[in-house]
């Protein structure tokens, strides 16, 4: 008996009181009226929901939150100042693994949000769950950078475990529904970003970019990640309580290799007769 492991890919880790990444100000992550992706896989674990939190911003331009649960994207021709708001992707409508209203805590969800064209869009677990269409550039702001894990400069931050964070410019990954990599995202061309993929040392950028990442408050890298894995056992099973069937578990009788049965496909089979299996 064993248990299938949980996840593993590893993550940042921010324990929603004042943790967040910071990236200095680059041209790499402002997209103005061109194509991009943003993408992240992120698990919220504090006890309940607040208002907002955020999990990407690039100051006004762009804003990724949860907002009360429910996953919300702000969009605005402003960096600064006075918020130019010309567009908001809310999924209030459900789709699959996703009710419409709010994601479940403690479970890593993969998020993308991607600019095809004049066409913004936002999918949930590989699944689009809300589009705006503007032709409109995004704002630049005059001296911040992005953030992982809080708007700004540490508002609304972020309780829990962000991963694999990828940001393309230039392109639109996905345009359309598409199953989410089970493994740890790589740089493709365009990749501008990619970081929170280490369980322990500095949070670095993995892209070509190198981006310079500061850790604020007590962000750090955790084992923690959204990928499945499976513990497989390494020796013989055992009879555990309430067992009624071990067999084939001999290393060295006639017709096995490795512990394992040879059975020719014409004739050969294995009877078992006995009231605990009925």
């Amino acid at each position: 008996v064993y248990t299938p492991g949980s996840t593993g890919g590893n993550s940042t880790y921010f324990d929603g009181t004042g943790d967040y990444l910071s990236i200095a100000k680059t041209t790499d992550l402002e997209f103005g009226s061109g194509d991009f992706t943003v993408e992240m896989f992120a698990k919220y674990t504090g006890s309940s929901f607040p208002g907002y939190s955020c999990i990407y911003s690039n100051n006004l331009a762009i804003q990724f939150y949860l907002v009360s649960g429910r996953p919300e994207v702000f969009l605005s021709t402003t960096g600064d100042g006075s918020p130019g708001y010309f567009g908001k992707l809310n999924a209030d409508t459900a789709i699959i693994g996703y009710n419409g209203s709010t994601v479940s805590k403690n479970t890593f969800y993969h998020y993308a949000i991607t600019r095809s064209g004049n066409t913004f869009r936002l999918f949930i677990n590989g699944y689009q769950a809300a589009s705006s269409t503007s032709s409109n550039a995004l704002g630049v702001p005059a001296s911040l950078g992005v953030s992982l894990g809080a708007y700004a400069t540490g508002q609304y931050v972020w309780e829990g475990n962000i991963s694999n964070v990828r940001v393309v410019k230039g392109t639109a990954l996905y345009t359309g529904n598409f199953t989410p990599s089970t493994t740890a995202l790589t740089a493709v061309s365009n990749t501008k970003l990619l970081t929170c993929q280490n369980a322990t040392g500095s949070i670095t950028d993995a892209s070509s970019s190198s981006q310079s990442i500061t850790a604020n408050g007590d962000a750090a890298g955790n084992a923690t990640g959204p990928f499945p894995t499976l513990s497989v056992p390494t020796s013989g099973l055992t009879a555990v309580t309430n067992t009624k069937l071990l067999a084939l578990t001999e290393m060295a009788p006639l017709y096995t290799t490795n512990g394992s049965y040879l059975f020719n496909a014409e004739a050969e089979n294995l009877l078992i007769n006995h009231a605990d299996m009925a």
